[in-house]
């Protein structure tokens, strides 16, 4: 049998434990001579390994990441082969190993861990659903940030099925899922789809979180830019105002989300053709904008298109430009 590196020992000592677990549950499952006691015992410390890693390692740790070299998918399946472990184990070991490549940002694997189980025709239906929550949320946000939307939205829906089963439609799990989902629908831009959510979450987290709270801010902001997708621009303009002064009141008029903020605003007043007030609203601190953000940011660029364009509203030319830019509907949260 290979010789396993030694590991010195450092002020993580919980760490250090588990990854000496780990090791004994490699050896296990390499040794075919091992009884099937001591394979379902293997099983067990595999799933309190990758749990406690969770909870305990720092993110990106590099000792984390030994961890999951040490339980990867390979010698996972190799354990399955070996020995009958009761479906339940598996399932929950599978979803704990996900959430370890998340933690280390390693998203296709939990792609590539996840979605056989997870689309397979047969499915599991004996499955405990706590378990199928667990995978399909940490699926939901490896691909989040592959940005493959599509598949985001059928692993969000499913989550926030599965949120309403188990806790209730009004528990603050499952209104977290439906916050998600009604993000989802406006990634995709089925904004009827989100706009008919949204107002849900919204009355929910500024009863329960308070206006100024991250995920309320984020809420008003998605909302707002479902209602320009639909030319609700009146309804935009409602929800930006509000966002900007809670904004403003919590950090201040330079601050970078006060400053985004306001860039939104001026381009729901451009819709709204309110192209006087628009442009003082965006001209007043552009260059703030481009001292907070940059010359080149995707923030200074919007603007100063806006205020090209608007200008020209303003002050038309005598003759058509042709090279004039033209304004594209925010999109995304």
């Amino acid at each position: 049998m290979e010789t396993e590196p030694s590991y010195q020992v450092s002020s993580d000592n919980t760490i250090d434990k588990l990854l000496q677990q780990g090791t004994t549950f490699r050896q296990t499952l390499q040794n075919p001579g091992v009884d099937a006691g001591s394979r379902c015992s293997a099983a067990t410390i595999l799933i309190n390994l990758i749990k406690e890693a969770l909870y305990q390692a720092p993110q990106g740790s590099t000792k984390l990441a030994e961890l999951v070299q040490r339980s990867s998918p390979k010698y996972f399946e190799i354990f399955i082969a070996s020995y009958p472990l009761d479906q339940n184990q598996i399932d929950l070991a599978m979803a704990l190993l996900a959430m370890v490549y998340y933690d280390l940002e390693k998203y296709a694997e939990v792609g590539q861990l996840l979605t056989p189980a997870l689309y397979a025709p047969a499915g599991n239906p004996g499955e405990p659903e706590r378990i199928a929550l667990l995978k399909w949320w940490t699926l939901s946000c490896a691909l989040g940030h592959e940005c493959k939307f599509e598949e985001v939205f059928m692993c969000t829906y499913n989550s926030w099925l599965i949120a309403q089963r188990l806790y209730g439609p009004s528990d603050p799990e499952t209104m977290m899922f439906m916050y998600q989902l009604a993000t989802s629908y406006s990634n995709i831009d089925q904004h009827e789809q989100a706009v008919a959510l949204f107002p849900q979450v919204l009355d929910y987290y500024k009863t329960h979180m308070g206006p100024g709270d991250s995920d309320t801010l984020h809420i008003l902001s998605a909302l707002g830019n479902s209602y320009v997708g639909l030319e609700r621009f009146a309804e935009a303009e409602k929800l930006d105002k509000e966002r900007l002064g809670i904004l403003v009141d919590i950090y201040g008029t330079d601050h970078p989300e006060s400053l985004e903020c306001r860039i939104d605003l001026v381009e729901t007043y451009y819709w709204l053709k309110e192209y006087t007030l628009a442009w003082e609203l965006g001209f007043e601190k552009f260059t703030v904008v481009k001292e907070k953000f940059g010359v080149s940011s995707d923030q200074s660029r919007r603007l100063r298109c806006l205020l090209s364009i608007l200008y020209h509203k303003i002050n038309p030319p005598e003759e058509d430009d042709e090279a004039m830019p033209v304004v594209s509907k925010r999109s995304g949260s």
